[in-house]
């Protein structure tokens, strides 16, 4: 009867089964390279938005700019330096706004530019050059003399 009972113990044994240590490695192996691969999608994801969150952002405030200098009675200036590009509104009160480009923007030229008051005119005609690192490509924005327009091109 004891012999009986250890091998109905034995039987029950076999028959029950789980994941052995290799294939629970081989599953987390399998989940960690998804997630992996997510992951890399979303920085590059981010890193075009926060590129399309600056180039919007230095967009309005060259109209705003722009804008300030005919209404006010200050010029407004513009600089674009090797690592971030200065505004100043002095019409406003406000003091000077400085954005930062992201990693993935790297801003190719030096550039000043004042808009004269009541006219909004600023000299010669003069251009704002990114370049963009993810997609190898150059964002020029020029402007149109005394219009206070721009033309953004991409090559």
């Amino acid at each position: 009867m004891i012999k009986n009972v250890k091998e109905r113990y034995h039987e029950k044994k076999l028959m029950f089964s789980a994941f052995t240590l290799i294939e629970m490695l081989c599953v987390l192996f399998v989940v960690s390279m998804i997630s992996l691969c997510s992951i890399y999608g979303f920085v590059g994801l981010k890193n075009r938005v926060e590129q399309q969150v600056f180039l919007q952002t230095f967009e309005n405030n060259l109209a705003y700019i722009h804008e300030r200098a005919i209404i006010g009675e200050n010029a407004t200036y513009i600089r674009a330096k090797q690592y971030f590009v200065s505004i100043d509104f002095p019409y406003d009160g406000q003091p000077e706004e400085v954005l930062y480009p992201p990693k993935t923007l790297k801003i190719s030229d030096s550039e000043s530019i004042t808009f004269h008051h009541y006219t909004g005119t600023y000299g010669p005609i003069s251009s704002f050059v990114f370049y963009d690192k993810l997609a190898n490509r150059r964002i020029i924005y020029q402007l149109f003399l005394g219009s206070g327009r721009y033309e953004k091109r991409i090559e």
